[in-house]
């Protein structure tokens, strides 16, 4: 691939990415509205609420727009604003927000550094990355979120639709072992 071509298929990838996290906040706000409010904030006892996952997914999302400004992500510094773990109305607007700006972002690519607390004993790593492996990572960690929320909430019967929560590829992988 020479340089304009490399440049081109960035640019698409990152179309792809901010298109995909962007369809990610919609599936969000339509499992919130779909959800009664006591099923927002419900636990079994064991795990966080659904809302405490969905605040935690738009914190990191949060902390990468913060970093695309500033050029450093630092996920260890999320505001854990329990409004949005509580309020559904709130998750919603927030993930709305998201939803656009991640629709709206045109072409935008840097580096980055990564500042996180790599386990209890271990304190703070710094990590090279970028905006696109971010994003990549905002996708990957959403979709595991779903993924649990989709269980929590089977466990109060409520059932959501069998692609929440899973890969991308795995799902490609399932509809072409069901054409076969």
């Amino acid at each position: 691939m020479d340089g304009n071509s490399l440049h081109i298929h960035r640019e698409l990838s990152l179309n792809v990415l901010c298109h995909r996290i962007a369809g990610l906040c919609e599936e969000i706000i339509g499992v919130i509205k779909f959800l009664e409010e006591d099923l927002f904030v419900k636990t079994n006892g064991k795990n966080s609420s659904v809302g405490a996952h969905f605040r935690h997914i738009y914190e990191r999302m949060e902390c990468v727009i913060l970093g695309l400004e500033s050029g450093v992500i630092e996920y260890d510094s999320r505001k854990r604003d329990v409004n949005i773990e509580t309020k559904p109305n709130i998750a919603i607007e927030k993930f709305q927000y998201m939803k656009s700006f991640f629709e709206k972002l045109d072409n935008i690519n840097r580096d980055l550094l990564i500042i996180e607390t790599a386990g209890i004993n271990a304190g703070k790593i710094t990590l090279n990355s970028n905006f696109e492996r971010e994003i990549l990572y905002l996708i990957d960690h959403t979709t595991h979120h779903l993924a649990v929320v989709k269980i929590l909430l089977e466990q109060f019967d409520v059932q959501l639709d069998s692609d929440l929560g899973k890969a991308a590829s795995t799902i490609i992988y399932e509809k072409s072992q069901c054409a076969q």
